[in-house]
């Protein structure tokens, strides 16, 4: 998902805490908290840094990695926790007693872990008590603010690891005791129809101060009922794909249904057998039954020959639907594999006036005619095009 819908989204859950405790916190705390949650609403996507180490597959493996595992989340929210409470916790105790600068705070947080121990233990003097049970309140409130900031940071990691599920790229939840990608399919990844109304109402919250708070509710609503509606219309998108493979005769290994851009109601069937992939797009809505379009598998010994190689092999965990070609390029040789999971819908691009787009995600070996690997590269503009399957058999 993109980060301008991560960052509303972020907003949103912020919207609904300060909604819930206006009255408990001041107008300084819930500032720090609103910012905290935009900011780990986006957090995970550290990982994008990978991408200028110039290596487009180390960068690619480990998108939508350890960053976003549910596992690893408790110990990423630390640091923003930590960073927040440094900046925005209060400098002054209960009683209105100044109690420092922000390291002076860091240190009091833990000096005080010692106190509350000393108080169980150390009873000599009645005095040196009740100094340790005052020391021992603050360090209670502190650890409090402290607890609140990493609760809100934890929320905000979480919630931006939720809305990437359910998109299609696949999110890899279980990190580092396992490699699967998780994908609920029901949202493409930029969907202007849900972020644009989404800000609008959080942006009307923001002048109209009287109707903050309902607002604020609508947009709950709307992002609620705008969910349930993409999780309904993907049920009925695999129900229409089975009854049209069956009528088809066609047998998958593998089937994946895929939300297509600018709406809710278009999807793209993919049914993967042993020899060939076959794609549809449609509308949930349209009665006519599902044209597919073959495209076969290329099987020869420079295709052995690629499949043979660790890149190659890495390829095929990330990519959901593979579709090799090998065709040949005068003096060279050329197996080309490209993930039918990221084709655009022809019809859509014309009716938009848009040009064809390049396929991302493209993985590409050169052999000479007496099969020697000559180059490999991965995202780089295709020889081939899509079109060519005729040649590419």
């Amino acid at each position: 998902m993109d980060n301008l819908t991560h960052s509303l989204t972020g907003a949103l859950a912020a919207k609904l805490l300060e909604t819930k405790n206006a009255a408990k916190l001041d107008a300084k705390s819930q500032r720090a908290l609103f910012w905290l949650f935009v900011f780990c609403a986006n957090l995970p996507d550290i990982d994008i840094l990978l991408g200028f180490l110039g290596d487009p597959i180390f960068s690619t493996k480990h998108h939508r990695g350890i960053t976003h595992s549910i596992l690893f989340a408790p110990v990423m929210a630390l640091v923003p926790a930590l960073l927040w409470y440094g900046w925005a916790a209060p400098r002054t105790n209960p009683a209105g007693q100044r109690v420092g600068g922000r390291l002076a705070q860091f240190k009091r947080l833990y000096s005080h872990a010692a106190a509350k121990l000393q108080i169980f233990f150390d009873h000599m003097r009645a005095s040196s008590q009740a100094v340790q049970k005052r020391n021992f309140e603050a360090a209670h409130d502190e650890s409090k603010t402290l607890l609140r900031f990493y609760l809100v940071a934890l929320v905000g990691i979480l919630l931006h690891i939720a809305f990437d599920v359910i998109t299609s790229y696949g999110t890899r939840l279980l990190l580092p005791l396992s490699e699967t990608r998780f994908a609920l399919d029901w949202m493409f990844i930029v969907d202007p129809f849900f972020t644009i109304p989404l800000g609008v109402l959080l942006g009307m919250g923001k002048f109209a101060r009287k109707r903050r708070r309902l607002l604020v509710l609508c947009a709950a609503i709307f992002m609620a009922g705008y969910l349930a509606t993409e999780m309904v219309c993907s049920r009925m998108a695999h129900a229409r794909t089975q009854q049209a493979l069956a009528s088809n005769g066609i047998k998958p290994v593998k089937v994946s249904v895929l939300p297509q851009p600018l709406s809710v109601f278009r999807w793209k069937a993919l049914a993967q057998t042993e020899a060939a992939i076959y794609q549809a797009f449609f509308s949930v809505w349209e009665e006519e039954p599902l044209h597919f379009q073959k495209f076969e598998n290329a099987s020869d010994t420079y295709v052995a020959r690629a499949i043979a190689t660790k890149e190659l092999q890495w390829y095929l965990t990330f990519a959901r639907h593979p579709w090799i070609r090998s065709t040949t390029h005068g003096e060279y040789h050329l197996v080309e594999l490209t993930d039918l999971q990221f084709t655009f819908d022809q019809a859509l691009l014309n009716t938009l006036g848009a040009s064809e787009r390049p396929m991302p995600f493209i993985m590409r070996f050169v052999f000479s005619r007496e099969g020697e690997l000559l180059h490999s590269d991965f995202n780089e503009s295709s020889i081939a095009r899509l079109g060519d399957s005729a040649q590419a058999r």
